[in-house]
């Protein structure tokens, strides 16, 4: 019998001692070693989003290899680039399949599940135009072990759980499609356009799984999606221009705790509609845009009100546009810019006679815009293909020369020029701590140049990012003279709390009692989602 190995015994940190086998490890590992110093606390259990790639490549053949090589290459930079991680590549009587996971630490997000989603659309992309054949993806989320399994002398960094199983059975029902769990589905649908599946009935569930297949990110999020939770619904009622505001709001639904922001977003829009109309009745014009920042925790209700303002505005007339900054746009020039400014540039075309299709020459593109925009923007709309490639207008003298952050500006100063010439009369930018530096100074520039028929508003959290300067500059009432609304959501109180309970429980607040009321508060700390996700589980235990 051969006697066992000594395991070698290293000092700490990790990286001095075995840098090169780190990209061998598991971030998780890796980064948790080398800040802890042992293995401690690694296991938990956490919400992660898991996704099982089958890679299309014949398993045999010379060029297997080579192949496979190049594929598995770009899903670890596609699946690294939204902070993932990679889990496991196995070859085996499934075929090639690549497991990947967002959620582990240290790189753990709010939008995970979206990550998710995003990640798998772009690996099928990119899967296609490899191997000319379609990936099957299964996507699911879920609460999962994550730590070490196996003995001292042999371990690694695993996965376990229902989550983890059920991915690997949705992707063998895929069929060169991205098939998504429920949980997954009610986390992103508001930011993909999904198509509903038949149920599939899978190995260890004794009831059908319902999934949706995810077929691309969505172009605009409706504004009845994304509905707070803790808004309770006033049947049979719709709030008419008559009804006072602090009742019921304009989607008929009434905000408890919220009543005071949505009066103040009423009459945010009725300052907009009547300074449009007296703009549209005198040739003056002022570059001062009306500001509406809405600032609270996540679950505090922001999103809820943003869209209440949307409706607000479609009952007075405005044209809206809202968009939102996700974690991963953080790293993305002008990453959630990017659609408007296309939009806009379309619009304009239009208007011109010139619908956007290949097909149109670039002289004439060029003299279309020049109606908008003056001599030297023009020169400078080469700069567009660095974030929009499907534009191409080529370089000269002019752009070439350009590089680094006078690049940058110009390009900045750019964009606000299109968005100053959209037909939008309502920029709404939801979490903008998410986003990127270039698209928040464009925003910033944008409030100067706009004039006081149309209004920028935007969502936070509370400030600590490294905007807080700007965005202190962009709600400065004293610049211009510009009409700002600054709401700050404030946590529930005990009787606000009482009314979502007896709401949601269908009783009268008096019928609630003192100690659940209590006990609600403590652990929500009076976040109205917290609250709302804290009474339906309590109404599901009964």
């Amino acid at each position: 019998m051969i006697d066992k190995i000594p395991v070698c015994q290293i000092s700490l940190p990790l990286s001095d001692h075995i840098e090169p086998a780190v990209s061998y490890v598991p971030k998780a590992f890796s980064t948790h070693l080398n800040r802890i110093g042992s293995d401690d606390y690694l296991a938990q259990l956490r919400m992660v989003s898991i996704l099982f790639i089958q890679i299309p490549l014949p398993d045999t053949g010379p060029k297997f290899v080579a192949d496979l090589q190049v594929a598995f290459t770009s899903i670890v930079q596609t699946v690294y680039s939204y902070e993932g991680d990679i889990r496991q590549l196995i070859v085996d009587d499934k075929g090639t399949v690549c497991i990947a996971a967002f959620g582990l630490p240290p790189s753990s997000h709010e939008d995970d599940a979206h990550r998710g989603v995003l990640a798998a659309l772009r690996i099928r992309d990119i899967l296609q135009k490899l191997t000319r054949t379609t990936a099957s993806i299964g996507v699911t989320s879920g609460k999962v072990f994550c730590g070490p399994v196996g003995s001292a002398d042999r371990r690694e960094y695993a996965l376990v759980g229902g989550a983890v199983n059920m991915s690997a059975r949705i992707m063998s029902h895929a069929s060169g499609r991205i098939l998504c769990d429920k949980h997954t589905y009610n986390l992103t649908h508001g930011r993909f356009s999904f198509k509903s599946c038949p149920p599939l009935f899978v190995k260890g569930k004794s009831e059908s799984l319902e999934v949706y297949e995810a077929i691309a990110e969505a172009a605009v999020t409706s504004a009845r999606q994304r509905r707070m939770l803790f808004a309770v619904e006033k049947k049979g009622k719709r709030r008419s221009h008559n009804l006072p505001r602090n009742i019921i709001s304009a989607s008929g639904v009434e905000y408890i705790g919220r009543e005071a922001e949505l009066v103040r977003i009423a009459e945010a829009v009725k300052h907009v509609v009547e300074m449009k109309k007296k703009l549209s009745e005198s040739s003056e014009t002022a570059h001062s845009a009306s500001i509406l920042c809405i600032s609270g925790i996540s679950g505090s209700g922001k999103s809820a009100l943003t869209s209440e303002l949307m409706l607000e505005c479609r009952h007075s007339g405005l044209r809206v546009f809202k968009t939102y900054a996700y974690s991963s746009d953080i790293s993305i020039p002008f990453g959630c810019l990017r659609p408007l400014i296309l939009r806009t540039l379309d619009s304009l075309l239009s208007q011109r006679g010139l619908e956007a299709q290949e097909d149109i020459s670039l002289e004439n593109c060029l003299e279309a815009l020049s109606h908008y925009f003056s001599p030297e923007n023009i020169k400078l709309l080469p700069m567009l293909h660095d974030i929009l490639p499907s534009i191409r207008v080529p370089e000269d003298e002019t752009t070439d020369s350009l590089r680094g952050e006078s690049r940058a500006l110009k390009l900045s100063g750019l964009c606000t020029q299109i968005l100053k010439h959209s037909n939008i009369d309502v920029f709404i930018f939801e979490d903008v701590q998410w986003m990127d530096l270039m698209s928040w100074s464009t925003i910033v520039q944008l409030g100067t140049e706009l004039d006081e028929g149309r209004m920028i508003a935007v969502t936070c959290r509370p400030a600590n990012a490294p905007w807080t300067a700007s965005l202190t500059a962009l709600t400065a009432a004293s610049i211009h003279g510009r009409e700002v609304t600054v709401l700050e959501l404030k946590p529930l109180n005990t009787s606000q709390i009482r009314k979502i309970i007896a709401g949601l429980c269908g009783v009268d607040p008096d019928g609630v009692s003192s100690e659940l009321v209590s006990t609600i508060e403590q652990m929500t700390e009076g976040i109205p989602l917290a609250v709302a996700e804290s009474v339906k589980a309590y109404l599901h235990s009964k």
